[in-house]
């Protein structure tokens, strides 16, 4: 890996955590997302095409543009890392024409969701703010490459078995997993040694971000017990995203196919935010943006004083 890369200029978000709450977009630059909605799923991929849905998504109040080319859903098989950058290509070719064409006056930044060291680092090349590893660290070498870029990483609780999944007309694909009612309890205590390790890599405490990991390995209750006790989480003295989009224990509970769930998504994304959370992972972005303003409006009443 090269040691001295100049970061190209994307965009960076200064947070305002005490104040504010964060959306972040699922930009999938991948064939077969489980919700059927990524970027390659229908066409070959096409520049002016797909800065049109990159602008869409911040125009409709996406905080963060959250880009992954290997899909996460249960039984998904690995991609290569020089696969995973061709995929990528297209999508920060788009980024950099979306930047220089301006229009889009408010911050926003770009997240990689990737597990994959060499991936992580082309990426910071590209000048990403963030990293999302769904592997919560589990590789030394990601953890370097973030510290080597001063970058930020969201570490995420992954309880997932490939052995366990099994499988529902409607549902689709899932990981079956016992119910356990001190779920929040070891997953706080899970992800309290992934900061230790990520500081210990020499990742600074202001750049870590926590992800219970919804729908990875957990039941049904899990899930749920998780969203309400994200406050809990945030207790660690970090931010807590949650990524509960048409997942498929959302599905179970109304037995809906993935894109029948966003009622459902905007239901737990409100309780997480109303329980600690400080950035929901979400398809459906206007929705979204919409339910975050409602549930800062909330928190702070006082910014209407005089309305």
């Amino acid at each position: 890996m090269s040691q001295e890369t100049e970061l190209l200029s994307l965009p960076r978000l200064d947070w305002q955590w005490s104040r504010r709450k964060y959306v972040m977009a699922v930009i999938n630059a991948t064939p077969d997302s489980f919700s059927a909605d990524g970027l390659f799923a229908r066409t070959d991929p096409n520049i002016a095409d797909i800065t049109e849905n990159l602008a869409q998504a911040l125009l409709e109040g996406a905080d963060i543009l959250d880009i992954g080319a290997e899909s996460t859903r249960p039984g998904s098989s690995p991609v290569p890392a020089q696969e995973q950058i061709i995929r990528l290509m297209p999508v920060f070719s788009a980024l950099q024409r979306l930047v220089s064409q301006g229009g889009i006056s408010r911050q926003w930044c770009v997240s990689l969701d990737t597990s994959d060291a060499e991936v992580a680092e082309w990426g910071l090349q590209q000048g990403v703010q963030i990293i999302n590893d769904v592997q919560g660290g589990r590789d030394q070498k990601l953890l370097d490459v973030v510290a080597k870029y001063h970058a930020e990483i969201v570490l995420m609780h992954n309880s997932s078995m490939e052995d366990s999944l099994v499988g529902d007309k409607n549902i689709g694909l899932s990981y079956a997993a016992k119910t356990d009612a001190d779920i929040v309890s070891k997953v706080r205590n899970s992800l309290y040694q992934k900061i230790e390790r990520a500081k210990k890599s020499g990742i600074l405490p202001k750049k870590i971000l926590l992800d219970p990991g919804i729908g990875f390995g957990k039941s049904v209750a899990d899930n749920i017990r998780l969203i309400s006790g994200c406050d809990q989480l945030a207790d660690l003295g970090y931010p807590v995203l949650v990524g509960a989009s048409r997942k498929s224990f959302l599905g179970k509970i109304l037995n809906l196919e993935s894109d029948q769930r966003l009622e459902a998504s905007l239901v737990v994304h409100a309780e997480a935010l109303k329980h600690g959370a400080s950035i929901i992972r979400v398809h459906d972005v206007q929705a979204h943006y919409r339910l975050r303003r409602m549930v800062e409006a909330f928190q702070h009443p006082e910014d209407y004083d005089h309305d």
